[in-house]
């Protein structure tokens, strides 16, 4: 398996390199590529008579450079994969995104905010890897398992192919195997079946309309049979309302540590090449979140 970790100064630096640890199956032999990219502001002084000022700045980065990737390979220092570290300038986004195709990369992981550039809620440039890159996408948020507990996953599954290869590459790329695992499906039903339920009535899946319950029952056992191919246990729930906003509440009821989404789902209402529901998951979660994409390679070596 190939991944690459994209590292800035900021204060998920660690958590960037810390969480597959324990959340992505990395095996001896896996490449790792590690990747600093420092914002290229010189076309702003060039041709202005201050050359010298953008040298400065360009020393100033280099040094800052060294020093975040010093700090990353201290940190990776006990991994038994097979670690580069790369600096390039440019636009960080374009930069990740133009690596992580050079390099046929299986997964990318970056912290949900850059240092560099901070856009609502999530890093503008995590916004931009996690909508337009062509392979799976972690977005890192501060929080792991304690030592020795297994890590919580929220797999959120609406039958779409989307949907169930996500399912698919959690299964390869992540410690699967060492998780508890939970399957949420949301029925976001019309106004007049919302009417049979009270606000906090439970959801009776066999009260549903045919149509709607077959949804539910194949959504939730396609993903299964996904996840049974390769011995993954996992529980199923079912929730009523927007999705984004139901998957988030199931993904705190449940203390996700992570949360597994489809780059696009059933709603067809797509933002910037990702789903909705999975931009505002991306957005407002408070755990870190997997994006599954179909083209995605992963291929982890064999044991």
């Amino acid at each position: 398996m190939s991944v690459l970790l994209a590292v800035d100064e900021d204060s998920v630096l660690e958590d960037v390199l810390e969480t597959p640890r324990w959340c992505v199956r990395l095996r001896a032999g896996d490449e790792v590529t590690v990747i600093h990219v420092s914002p290229d502001f010189g076309w702003s002084l060039r041709g202005h008579g201050v050359e010298e000022s953008g040298d400065a700045v360009a020393r100033e980065q280099d040094r800052r450079a060294e020093r975040v990737l010093s700090a990353a390979r201290g940190l990776l220092s006990g991994s038994s994969t097979r670690a580069e570290y790369c600096h390039q300038r440019g636009h960080p986004a374009t930069e990740i995104l133009r690596m992580a195709q050079q390099r046929s990369v299986d997964l990318v992981v970056l912290g949900a905010q850059g240092g560099t550039e901070r856009g609502f809620l999530v890093g503008s440039t995590a916004q931009k890897v996690k909508a337009l890159a062509h392979t799976n996408v972690l977005v890192v948020r501060r929080g792991m398992p304690p030592d020795g507990h297994r890590f919580r996953a929220l797999l959120a599954v609406d039958g779409s192919p989307e949907s169930t290869c996500a399912v698919e590459n959690f299964a390869l790329l992540t410690q699967a195997d060492r998780a508890d695992v939970r399957l949420v499906h949301v029925v976001d039903l019309p106004p007049t079946v919302w009417d049979l339920y009270g606000p906090d009535e439970p959801l009776d899946v066999a009260s549903l309309p045919g149509a709607i319950r077959e949804q539910v029952d194949g959504a939730l056992a396609g993903a299964l049979d996904v996840l049974r191919e390769h011995r993954i246990a996992a529980t199923t729930e079912v929730r009523r309302g927007p999705a984004a906003a139901e998957i988030l509440n199931a993904a705190k009821a449940f203390r996700a540590h992570l949360a597994v989404v489809g780059s696009r789902g059933r709603s067809g209402i797509r933002g910037l090449l990702l789903g909705s529901a999975a931009q505002r998951v991306v957005r407002h979660g408070a755990c870190s979140v997997l994006i599954g994409r179909p083209s995605g390679t992963a291929h982890p070596s064999a044991s």
